[in-house]
């Protein structure tokens, strides 16, 4: 393969210091940035300006609302922003899968984008964190085997480690698929990620051995081969080792 590009990584805005929170300001991390920075090519979202709200603006929180499930509504003046925000989301999230990205940095705790723990509120104003922000769970469910990750997360060492291998690995991954899939070129990239898969899950790396054998015997078919490879490559690296 040509030398390897920076992965394109999407981030929540705020992180790079960009003033587009509800109160004006940002929340930049300049671990964040010192460590992965040099490394890859960010994609700014803030999903909140995208959708059309201003900075500053009210604060908007996820709500329980019985058989109507989670909504994201600014609780000052009432408006439900739900479908606004979902109908954003995926065509955000069709964009960025476009734009071939290998990993996305969220901002945590976020009614938009954090990745888990997120406020929810009942209908008595008590509140669970046991949420995912709106834009965070279309991104999660339309991109399922991307590398994700939030900015408290990645202040462990292993954690941060583990995210920059996934989305060099992801990366790769994409190249192969933008070559065009054939098993030739399948077998190359097994060839080059097996040790990495085998510190990871041993287990997992011997089903990816019978997979491609089970390919060159034409027990089964590239196309197939190919989203089941995948779907377990990338799941045995998210697990740190």
């Amino acid at each position: 393969m040509s030398k390897q590009p920076r992965p394109r990584i999407g981030i929540s805005s705020c992180l790079l210091g960009n003033n587009v929170r509800y109160d004006g300001g940002h929340k930049k991390n300049e671990s964040l940035i010192e460590t992965l920075g040099s490394l890859v090519e960010w994609i700014s979202v803030c999903p909140e300006v995208d959708i059309g709200l201003g900075t500053p603006r009210l604060p908007i929180q996820l709500e329980r609302d019985g058989e109507k499930g989670i909504r994201l509504v600014m609780p000052e003046t009432g408006e439900d922003l739900t479908d606004r925000m979902a109908r954003y989301a995926i065509e955000r999230v069709d964009i960025l899968r476009e734009k071939r990205i290998s990993g996305y940095v969220l901002k945590s705790k976020s009614p938009s984008c954090g990745m888990e723990g997120v406020l929810v509120y009942d209908g008595n104003g008590e509140a669970s964190a046991a949420g995912t922000g709106m834009f965070a769970a279309v991104l999660k469910e339309r991109m399922p085997h991307l590398p994700v990750e939030d900015e408290v997360r990645l202040e462990e060492a292993d954690v941060r480690e583990n995210f920059i291998v996934r989305i060099f690995a992801a990366t790769r991954w994409l190249e192969l698929e933008d070559a065009g899939f054939t098993l030739a070129g399948l077998t190359r990239f097994h060839a080059q990620h097996r040790n990495l898969v085998m510190s990871h899950d041993p287990i997992v790396c011997e089903t990816l051995d019978r997979l491609l054998r089970d390919v060159e015997n034409e027990r089964m078919v590239l196309p197939e081969s190919v989203g089941r490879y995948e779907r377990e490559f990338k799941q045995a690296l998210a697990d740190t080792v």
